[in-house]
């Protein structure tokens, strides 16, 4: 017999925002069932450019709803070996030469 999905009527599950590494966008999850309980890990970033990906953890007991179990991302870019660099735009005008 085949395997049949549903999609849930309240989705989306999860949604960016509450935190800063967070705040841009979320997508790939993927969730792991464990003694009763689920487990999902999203990518995040906080802004498009530049764009660094974040991996964040939630729990739930009825893999609906979801909560952190932490404010702060299970991954980090940093924890593997990236160095994140700020990145440097200059506008010029005729006048002035501006950094955003």
């Amino acid at each position: 017999m085949p395997l049949r999905f549903t999609r849930c009527p309240e989705n989306p599950i999860v949604v960016p925002g509450l935190y800063d590494w967070r705040r841009a966008t979320v997508f790939n999850p993927g969730v792991l069932y464990d003694d009763g309980r689920f487990y999902l890990y999203e990518r995040a970033a906080g802004q498009l450019r530049p764009f660094h990906c974040y991996i964040g953890m939630l729990e739930s007991d009825d893999g609906v709803h979801f909560t952190h179990v932490s404010d702060q991302p299970v991954f980090t870019p940093e924890m593997a070996g990236s160095k994140v660099r700020q990145r440097v735009t200059r506008a010029w005008s005729r006048s002035t030469a501006c950094t955003i």
